[in-house]
């Protein structure tokens, strides 16, 4: 539930410095991930070794999703049912802990008491956010970052691989309504367990990276046009509340990057409907963690933008051709 209602939830899953999901091959080191991203090696997806694949369905406002599922390698298939943008943050919470604590007392009690305040106007951010810090609950700091799907537009479908571990996660969407109510607070806030049993599946294979840092995006300039499976690796632990993120935004018309960047911020915007389509990306993850988006690109120009720091300059702007 990153405040946006991290307003309600990013602060919040920011604060959040515990590592997520690790790199599931040792091989993949330090020295592999110095290597350059990769130009797509064939215009279909390498197949995955093993796969296990969960189905979503996000609605306004709500997840359909198992209640529990194996751990390990998950693909999960993201339909966005909904009239509005969606993602969805997986987050896993200390042990005995569920989404009811989650929500009365990071959602509700922390969040919603000191930034209802400042979407209400009568105080600054700042201020805000410095009631937050003394809201939050003890073991707020024990929330990992799972990732997850990023955002997608209505009617659209995004997948995305996670490597789980066991243990109860929260799943969450904070987008906001065009009234500018949280998801989160209307429903798209659900718990998960992810069991011992494992899935038994294998990391994936990827046409090429894309690598996150402070506070740049290294991706190809030009993607041929068709399916790819792109790996996604956090490389480093940003200096702000959140951690990195990505997203992948498909620009029409005559919408450019300075329009979309504006609409991703978690605090004053996020606001239904978006600029552009949005068709996917992989969630918040610590320093260490790699997801993999599966995608199936036409022709046109295409950016991969992060939440909290595009502002700094984490935007990539490509072609698929």
């Amino acid at each position: 539930m990153k405040i946006r209602h991290r307003l309600l939830f990013a602060p919040m899953i920011a604060l959040t410095a515990l590592a997520a999901c690790q790199q599931d091959d040792t091989a993949e080191s330090a020295d592999a991930a110095a290597e350059p991203a990769a130009q797509p090696a064939a215009d279909t997806p390498a197949a995955m070794k093993t796969s296990h694949t969960v189905d979503v369905i996000a609605r306004d406002f709500s997840f359909e999703v198992p209640e529990q599922i194996p751990s390990g390698w998950t693909t999960f298939r993201f339909e966005n049912a909904g009239a509005q943008e969606h993602f969805m943050a997986l987050t896993r919470m200390p042990e005995g802990l569920t989404v009811d604590d989650y929500k009365n007392d990071v959602v509700v009690g922390a969040f919603g008491a000191a930034m209802g305040p400042y979407a209400a106007g009568e105080v600054d951010l700042a201020s805000a956010l410095e009631t937050l810090g003394g809201l939050l609950p003890e073991w707020f700091g024990q929330l990992v970052n799972a990732g997850g799907p990023g955002l997608v537009s209505p009617g659209g479908v995004a997948v995305t691989t996670v490597e789980l571990d066991p243990g109860y996660y929260v799943l969450e969407c904070y987008v906001k309504t065009p009234d500018g109510r949280f998801h989160v607070d209307l429903g798209m806030l659900t718990g998960m367990v992810v069991t011992d049993e494992p899935s038994g599946a294998s990391a994936p294979e990827a046409d090429f990276d894309v690598t996150l840092a402070n506070y740049v995006i290294d991706a190809p300039d030009v993607v041929g046009a068709g399916k790819h499976r792109v790996r996604v690796r956090f490389l480093e632990d940003p200096e702000g509340l959140l951690k990195h993120d990505l997203h992948l935004v498909r620009l029409a018309g005559d919408v450019t990057i300075a329009d979309v960047v504006p609409w991703m911020d978690w605090v004053d915007g996020m606001m239904a409907p978006a600029p552009a389509e949005f068709i996917g990306g992989a969630e918040q993850m610590a320093a260490g963690g790699v997801q993999y988006m599966t995608l199936d690109l036409e022709p046109g120009s295409y950016a991969w933008i992060s939440e909290a720091y595009s502002p700094r300059g984490m935007v990539k702007g490509f072609s698929v051709e």
